[in-house]
């Protein structure tokens, strides 16, 4: 080699976005179907800072009785329009700092390296979807205190009873409830036993498949740190959530970009990589407040409770419903 030449190692695009895409789509799909669509992840490309949607909500019954003999005036009913604001959630990858001569001993070329490191971002994001996902509903549906069940204070282990309790919240639409979000000790300790199988991983998140015990609903399983926390009280404070279909919809939104370069007058050559991506978050029945959260939320915006705000004139309407537990031990 030629003196003064340096030898480039790039990020190839091609190889890139396919492990991503790869690795991405095979996250989606599996989880879509293991979770029943109540926590949807999917693309769709989205300008602007939010994704806005209308809807109508009846205030009244729309079918009344009519006495065929009468002429007397009769009042109209009347039907709402709303909208729907999803916030966009703005994220970047990297900047990641590694030596050419480290990526070299790997025995990957420059094309195999790019896909794997496509495949290690595509996790990472669906990782991260599901992250803001559980933050955002539990944050939410903790604003509403009749689909909120068990206390802050001095949380009890969760038992089979609290899971019928829960899906009374809803009344009728109980069984509109297609899956359970859980920490993993609050799930076996409500199981006591291994029975079920690993359907789906994402991110080291596990999908359980339906049970008796968890009233026969699969079970996302997340030591996610939203589904635990010690805030004020003296046990663990676990959120169980049992959610709807269509209860959060997580949606690619930008399309993804990922740069890298090579960087010179270190005693290693060193190449940067840098990426960018974007989501929205639709959560059922509730609309995100930009005047409290802000635009572009950070992750503490979306996780509380107040920049959320209610649309619909039943809480039936919403995602579902949340119980608030402490640890059941296994036996």
């Amino acid at each position: 080699m030629a003196a003064g030449v340096i030898t480039q190692w790039e990020i190839y695009q091609d190889q890139y976005n396919a492990g991503l895409a790869e690795k991405l789509a095979e996250n989606l799909d599996g989880f879509n179907a293991a979770s029943q669509n109540a926590i949807r992840l999917s693309t769709q490309d989205s300008r602007g800072a939010y994704f806005e949607e209308a809807f109508f909500d009846l205030n009244t019954s729309l079918i009344e009785r009519r006495d065929p003999t009468s002429l007397s005036a009769n009042a109209d009913s009347h039907i709402t329009q709303d909208s729907i604001i999803s916030p966009k959630i703005t994220n970047g990858i990297g900047p990641i700092g590694q030596t050419i001569n480290s990526l070299k001993k790997t025995g990957l070329s420059e094309q195999e390296y790019s896909f794997v490191f496509g495949q290690m971002v595509g996790d990472a994001i669906a990782q991260d979807y599901l992250k803001s996902a559980i933050s955002a509903l539990v944050a939410a549906i903790g604003t509403q205190s009749t689909l909120v069940s068990g206390t802050e204070a001095s949380p009890s282990s969760l038992s089979h009873a609290d899971l019928i309790t829960a899906m009374a919240k809803l009344g009728d639409q109980a069984d509109n409830i297609t899956c359970w979000v859980m920490h993993s000790a609050v799930y076996y300790g409500l199981v006591k036993q291994g029975i079920t199988d690993n359907v789906w991983d994402v991110g080291g998140m596990s999908v359980k498949s339906a049970t008796t015990a968890t009233m026969g609903r699969p079970v996302i399983v997340t030591d996610n740190v939203y589904t635990n926390t010690t805030g004020g009280v003296t046990d663990p404070l676990y959120h169980v959530l049992g959610l709807v279909p269509n209860a959060m919809h997580i949606r690619e939104s930008e399309e993804r970009t990922m740069v890298s370069e090579t960087v010179t007058g270190l005693d290693n050559l060193l190449i940067r990589f840098q990426g960018e991506h974007a989501y929205n978050m639709t959560m059922r029945g509730f609309t995100y407040d930009y005047a409290s959260g802000g635009a572009y939320p950070s992750a503490a915006a979306v996780a509380t409770g107040t920049n959320w705000d209610f649309q619909m004139s039943s809480v039936k309407s919403g995602p579902g419903v949340m119980m608030q537990t402490g640890l059941a031990a296994p036996a």
